[in-house]
């Protein structure tokens, strides 16, 4: 397994998840999680920047867009409504930083995809609809959504939607795209009347779906590792009921398992996953949403050479 260079993991409220080259292929942790708090969040629909230094969300209470930076802790907004009526929601960063897609709910009750400069400039709209910013191609093209039951993707450009495979029922909760652009990651319902959910892989050029992971339990994406070789998810298999999730990663090979999965960590509550930076952190959300100020943004850091959790 590639080393990274650091790994920062984010949590709001409490739990972290440790993304190691000494742990990914045990079937127990071999460090106690530890984590230190950055900042408060009281929006867990938002995302985080491929640097890790921003966090684009919705201020609920003022309906407004911002920007805030994981260093500082300082909020900066670049949309404000024009009515009590609008707000935007799902966030989503571009690969470059350099603008972010969100969906736009109008006061007479329309909705638009809409993408927008992270200085508040360029604000414009892709289509008119209810479709939720699941992720950006790599190269930043395309916005991936589902679009009438089916995975698509939607020209950054001109609007032009492309579906790629229909999914009706199945109903993803994640959906990434392969740090190449050549697939698609996402978990789906295996059957109508079960909460069950595999893992699947889809080829964008050939638009073949391929089951990456199947098991009993419930499966959701969470993100590919920065190089592409490897799917992070996390699943309930083994667990009682209610009592918590663990993370798993499987390794990937031209969008086909090449391995059995691996255990990452033990029990944490994963409420949103945010995806990977580019040095290979993971970040992602947990816990309630409270002003307790003893809950919030944590980071840990990991260093690769001697196995230690630093504090």
């Amino acid at each position: 397994m590639a080393m990274y260079r650091r790994h920062l993991l984010l949590a709001v409220g409490w739990g972290m998840l440790v993304l190691t080259a000494a742990s990914a292929g045990s079937q127990e942790p071999q460090h106690e999680p530890q984590h230190r708090r950055v900042a408060g969040l009281r929006d867990l629909t938002g995302s985080v920047s491929r640097d890790g230094r921003f966090y684009a969300f919705t201020n609920w209470q003022s309906s407004q867009l911002g920007i805030k930076d994981l260093g500082s802790g300082e909020d900066r907004y670049i949309v404000t409504p024009e009515s009590e009526w609008e707000y935007p929601y799902a966030p989503k960063f571009a690969p470059d930083g350099r603008q972010i897609a969100y969906v736009w709910s109008n006061a007479g009750g329309t909705s638009e995809l809409r993408v927008v400069n992270v200085d508040g400039s360029g604000v414009r709209t892709i289509c008119r609809d209810w479709l939720e910013p699941r992720d950006w191609s790599p190269d930043g093209s395309h916005i991936l959504t589902i679009f009438d039951g089916s995975v698509a993707v939607i020209s950054v450009a001109d609007g032009t939607v492309t579906e790629l495979a229909a999914l009706d029922w199945r109903s993803p909760i994640e959906m990434r795209f392969s740090p190449n652009g050549r697939y698609i990651a996402y978990d789906a319902l295996v059957e109508e009347d079960s909460p069950r959910r595999d893992v699947f892989v889809l080829a964008v050029e050939t638009r073949k779906e391929t089951a990456l992971v199947e098991s009993p339990a419930i499966d959701r994406v969470l993100d590919w590792t920065p190089d592409g070789r490897r799917l992070l998810f996390d699943s309930d298999r083994g667990m009682e009921p209610g009592s918590g999730r663990r993370a798993w990663l499987v390794e990937v090979a031209d969008g086909v398992a090449a391995g059995s999965s691996a255990l990452v960590q033990p029990e944490l509550q994963v409420g949103r996953g945010l995806g990977f930076d580019r040095v290979g952190s993971y970040y992602y959300c947990c816990g309630p949403v409270t002003d307790d100020p003893s809950r919030g943004l944590y980071v840990a850091d990991f260093d690769p050479t001697t196995g230690e959790l630093q504090t």
